[in-house]
């Protein structure tokens, strides 16, 4: 995909600027002088068709950016403010996720339980279902350091301890196999 050349009207602003600073030194690289037919310097109007094109894809901070570190004594050519440009520090990208809007997280959960219906043939989901049926020593430890910050996993923990799942300590009596059954850890 080509990118557009920059508009005259910001090529016009900067050649102004240049000539600005640099005087003669930047206009007589390409001026051809002044045709009264025309009322136009070809070659000052040519230059700027071709600095047009070799600044397309750079935005205003890179064009400001390179203006800030061109040689104080030295008129630039377009090559050295493309370099200049290209030099420019690139702008941040968030990657952040859009701000919730109110009834984006019970929209996610209908659309869950949807699907969990789906799948389970009517049963609702339960995010805490790895909790109230854990398969290992290994889950049942994360339910435990849960339970220290979670009232839910606290409730879930005191569930399975009172139906004799896990002992007191913490150790696991039965393990979930699946299917609505249980067996000894």
């Amino acid at each position: 995909m080509a990118t557009e050349p920059q508009p005259m009207a910001v090529i016009n602003r900067l050649f102004g600027r240049l000539q600005g600073i640099y005087g003669n030194s930047f206009t007589g690289k390409f001026s051809t002088g002044f045709n009264a037919a025309t009322q136009r310097d070809d070659g000052w109007e040519n230059a700027k068709l071709v600095w047009a094109e070799d600044l397309a894809g750079f935005d205003l901070d890179d064009i400001a950016y390179a203006l800030r570190y061109v040689d104080p004594d030295r008129a630039p050519s377009s090559r050295q403010i493309v370099e200049l440009c290209r030099k420019a520090p690139r702008k941040q990208t968030s990657l952040a996720l859009p701000k919730p809007s109110p009834g984006d997280h019970e929209r996610a959960l209908a659309a869950i339980n949807e699907a969990a219906k789906a799948i389970t043939g009517g049963e609702e989901y339960d995010p805490l279902l790895w909790a109230k049926r854990p398969k290992s020593q290994k889950a049942m430890d994360y339910v435990i350091d849960g339970a220290k910050r979670s009232d839910k996993l606290r409730q879930v923990l005191d569930d399975l301890i009172q139906n004799g799942v896990v002992s007191a300590a913490g150790k696991l009596l039965k393990r979930y196999k699946g299917q609505g059954q249980w067996v000894s850890a």
